[in-house]
């Protein structure tokens, strides 16, 4: 099959120079579409997790990402005195003004949102004779105030440095002195975009937050300092970075490329020619991306390395027997056809298996590294049909019609005597050399078990980037800014007594005074003693403790006035009213009016309901109906009675339209809960709780959208219920999700095996009767994301390559027929793989989406070396003796083989210079590979067919012995 084939381009040269060149012209257009786009979500593995983690993002909606201001005093002086803070609100509100911005949550705003409660501002206090004095009374108060102390813990935590100083702003002032302002060094600005935008929009609203900060770090004259960092803007780097890279890296190859070809072969032909071909092969791998539709990420910046460098490979080779040949005295016809034959199986067979071996990685879940791996074994099998076919078919045109055609091998003297004193080595100490293998194996084995895993994708960037500095202030000057989601979704009848109860025991355990559960588990953050947690219940709690504010009273001297909150209403349907009375002898009669309002809150009237009572004699409870007039977009109810100096006459208040509670002033009563301890905030159903209360109270939360909830955000409380409970199009309540915030603690890195013990708690946190067929439990989002991915990271490493050893050696015993010589080719790889991965542990270099391809690589590496060495063996030990037949191999194959290694590595070496550590570091143990790979096939592996020879040869005398 091979000489039918190797006449192809000899009798057809022209012909197969322009179906390559159509070919080409071809699958041009291919690749105007292919896109450099990095995203972090991208690397997330196919599981389980994943795919809750989707559901949650469909039905309780994603996440706003988020982008973060760092800011500093240019002077080096406090962040949080009344100039900067007021530079902050600034930076704030410019911010919330760009497109695609949610909100935006500051330490500036914060203050300046307490102080309106106050009926002042920022810019108001500023110049007041004691200003911190006001901001204080502002938080402290109580009488419904949207902010309290738990409000400045979470800015401390979250937005404010870890050196955060309040004792000037809490303590009281000696006599004489006034309250001072907190003390910190640095301080954040958190931007939360809309969640339905792009991963591009995000991007761009990153560079445009970028930008803003430039101009006012430039303009403003100010003290404050703004670095801006995002996982998004982070990707935009990456993305510049990887193209850059791939631009820099490219011409570096092909630099070193042509000099090592030029010092090899010395003449232009030599160099020009595989230049060619390599060139149409990393065209033709970056067309077929274009076709597929692949995204390259910044994985994909090796891949010109490895076409290039694994494709050069083929042209050494062929070249190197092709001269051989033609020093023999043959034409350059049979030259040509003898360097395809005997060069052309073990080029085929090393192509082949290298192509398995990266195919192997496609059984991974990451994406990235499927469509990585994927592009490398189409550049490699374009190089090897280009090389066969291409530049032979213009290495004949060109030397049939020239007289200038090398005629013989051009070998240095480095490499001559380097090649001849191997062969010595090993003629001499073939013993030696495998029984030191075997011990430097065995002690590698303990490294390689020891190298670990990760996953970030702060690896693709440099150190040295203003991002990344940027980004490691962040981390380490921020307590919150390391915490990350963890999410609980249970599917099944969440609109139930004992699901509310359930998600209660789960936070807190069965005791009643809240600390087991989430408050008992390491990696939890706490807000005192309390876990940091987003659910069903932690939203009923918070409703509770605001039904002290859902009235506003005013009195004078005769009367007194209650007034409901805001409620919405449905134009024309009726609304009914109820109310409890306390001692209503004190109160002869009272007034009840609704107030009307538009969507845009003005006031548009009033209806006097009292008259429409038909029982003067005011009873224990009172009802009332109205109709909501058709402009009517909220309303409000008002009590007036005559004034009780000791009790407020009417409390309760419910309203009710035709189909559920749209206002309720006291949660508990309403809906039948009990609360039966105030201080753990310990809120349970009772006996009296049905499922229809809980249905009841999902649906007045969900409608509950005119009241704030979270007084950062703005979300009301039906934004916040719709967070983690989900509603059907039918209306029922089908899933629910509990979202726990998981960090590392100062005495407990979230490193791999703490990410594992994080993952068994959330499990063992689950109550027993969530177990039950009627729900389905699944833990997901943040920490549990990576530890999933690491995992995949690890499981594609070991299934890709058990997948390329046992295929490659499947593959040499068939087509060899020898069980011996399969095996012998194979084992080279098993060595590289184990030293390879014991250098990346001395290293300290991690297994991570990339350089998890490195044993697949090495494995396709290895035994492209060894093919070649086997194959020239067998070929040789037809007609001479075994010491004849090794030296030979070594001196002629083994040339070829340092040569071409010589090449890779001095191509890969190229990505020392990469600005990328995760491209750096894989530039790193690629070469180390490939010395190893070189070193096996030139040393180890004649040492171990000479030792194969002589076990057969014993094992045949003893059979003899024992046939005798």
């Amino acid at each position: 099959m091979l000489k039918r084939y190797s006449r192809i381009p000899i009798d057809n040269p022209r012909q197969v120079i322009v179906a390559v060149s159509l070919l080409t012209l071809l699958v041009s257009p291919f690749i105007l579409k292919v896109e450099f786009a990095t995203d972090v979500e991208a690397f997330l593995p196919q599981s389980e997790e994943v795919q809750t983690y989707d559901t949650i993002n469909a039905d309780f909606g994603q996440d706003s990402s988020v982008v973060y201001l760092y800011l500093t005093s240019v002077s080096g002086g406090n962040v949080l005195n009344m100039d900067n803070l007021e530079d902050i609100l600034e930076l704030h509100d410019s911010c919330s003004k760009l497109l695609g911005v949610k909100d935006v949550i500051s330490v500036g705003g914060f203050f300046d949102s307490a102080l309106r409660d106050s009926g002042l501002s920022l810019n108001e206090v500023k110049n007041a004779d004691n200003p911190w004095q006001l901001v204080y009374d502002s938080i402290s108060k109580s009488d419904g105030a949207n902010y309290s102390w738990n409000e400045v813990d979470f800015v401390g935590d979250v937005l404010i440095n870890k050196d955060l100083n309040l004792n000037p702003l809490l303590f009281t002032p000696v006599e004489g002195s006034f309250r001072s302002e907190p003390i910190a060094n640095s301080t954040l600005i958190m931007i939360n975009l809309v969640p339905e935008i792009t991963i591009n929009q995000k991007k761009e609203i990153g560079q445009q937050i970028r930008i803003l900060a430039l101009s006012h770090n430039s303009e403003s004259g100010s003290d404050i300092q703004a670095e801006p960092f995002s996982v998004a803007l982070l990707a935009y780097d990456v993305d510049q970075s990887t193209q850059t890279t791939n631009f820099l890296m490219s011409m570096g190859m092909f630099f070193v490329t042509v000099i090592l070809l030029w010092l090899t072969f010395r003449h232009w032909s030599y160099v020009v020619l595989p230049l060619m071909t390599l060139i149409l092969s990393v065209f033709w791998t970056f067309a077929f991306a274009g076709m597929a539709g692949i995204t390259l990420t910044a994985l994909d910046v090796a891949v010109i390395p490895l076409v290039v460098g694994l494709g050069i490979d083929f042209s050494v080779h062929i070249s190197r027997r092709y001269q051989e040949s033609l020093s023999s005295g043959n034409s350059i016809e049979d030259s040509l056809v003898d360097a395809q034959v005997h060069t052309g199986q073990a080029l085929f067979l090393a192509m082949f298996t290298t192509v398995v071996a990266f195919l192997s990685g496609i059984s991974g879940g990451v994406g990235p590294v499927r469509d990585f791996s994927l592009l490398c074994a189409v550049g490699i099998f374009s190089s090897f049909i280009l090389t066969l076919f291409f530049y032979t078919s213009m290495r004949y045109i060109l030397d049939s019609n020239s007289t200038d055609s090398i005629d013989n091998v051009q070998d240095s003297k480095i490499i001559e005597n380097s090649i001849s004193r191997a062969a010595e080595i090993v003629d001499k100490h073939p013993q030696v050399i495998v029984s030191s293998i075997i011990i430097i194996t065995l002690l590698a084995l303990g490294g390689a078990s020891q190298i670990e895993t990760s996953f970030s994708l702060d690896d693709f960037l440099s150190d040295d980037l203003e991002i990344m500095s940027t980004a490691e202030h962040i981390q380490s000057d921020f307590s919150g800014a390391s915490y990350l989601q963890s999410q609980i979704l249970f599917t099944g009848p969440v609109a139930t007594t004992a699901f509310f109860d359930g998600v209660y025991e789960f936070q807190c355990g069965q005791e009643g005074i809240c600390v087991q559960g989430l408050n008992n588990d390491r990696y939890v953050i706490k807000v005192g003693s309390t876990s940091r947690v987003e659910s069903v219940y932690e939203i009923v709690v918070d409703a509770v403790s605001s039904d002290e504010y859902s009235t506003g009273k005013n009195s004078n001297e005769t009367h007194e006035w209650i007034t409901t909150n805001s409620f919405r209403v449905v134009p024309t349907d009726d609304l009914d009213l109820s109310w409890s009375i306390v001692n209503p002898a004190l109160s002869p009669s009272v007034e009840v009016t609704v107030l009307w309002y538009d969507e845009s809150s003005n006031f548009i009237g009033s209806d006097n309901v009292s008259k429409s009572l038909l029982d003067t004699n005011l009873s224990n409870r009172k009802t009332v109906s109205v109709a909501v007039p058709s402009e009517a977009f909220s309303g409000r109810f008002e009590f007036k009675y005559i004034k009780n100096p000791e009790d407020h006459l009417i409390y309760d208040i419910n309203v009710h339209d035709s189909e559920k509670y749209i206002y309720v002033q006291s949660i508990l009563n309403t809906f039948n809960l009990e609360y039966k301890n105030v201080q753990s905030k310990n809120i349970e159903t009772f006996d009296k709780t049905t499922d229809q209360d809980i249905v009841n109270l999902y649906d007045y939360l969900y409608q509950r959208d005119l009241d704030v909830a979270d007084p950062f955000t703005g979300e009301s409380y039906s934004d916040k219920i719709k967070h983690v409970l989900h509603r059907n199009e039918e209306g029922n309540y089908t899933s629910s999700v509990v979202r726990v915030f998981i960090g590392a603690t100062s005495s407990h890195e979230l490193d791999n095996d703490g990410l594992e013990f994080m993952r068994d708690e959330l499990a063992e946190d689950i109550p027993s009767d969530f177990e039950s067929s009627d729900y389905q439990v699944s833990i997901t989002g943040g920490h549990v994301l990576t530890s999933v991915t690491v995992n995949e990271i690890q499981s594609t490493q070991i299934s890709s390559t058990l997948t390329s050893i046992i295929l490659a050696a499947a593959i040499l015993i068939v087509l060899y027929r020898n069980l011996g010589f399969g095996l012998i080719s194979t084992l080279p790889t098993i060595l590289a793989t184990v030293w390879i991965m014991a250098t990346m542990t001395i290293l300290g270099i991690t297994l991570n989406v990339l350089t998890v391809m490195v044993t697949a690589l090495t494995i396709g590496l290895g035994i492209d070396y060894a093919i070649h060495i086997v194959e020239r063996y067998r070929e040789e030990i037809i007609h001479k003796s075994e010491r004849q037949a090794i030296e030979t191999t070594i001196k002629r194959t083994g040339s070829a083989l340092l040569i071409s290694g010589l090449t890779t590595f001095c191509g890969f070496a190229v990505l020392f210079l990469s600005p990328m550590p995760l491209v750096r570091n894989f530039g790193i143990i690629t070469a180390a590979t490939i010395i190893y790979s070189v070193f096996i096939a030139i040393f180890v592996l004649p040492s171990l067919i000479w030792t194969t020879n002589r076990i057969k040869e014993w094992s045949n005398s003893d059979n003899l012995l024992n046939k005798r």
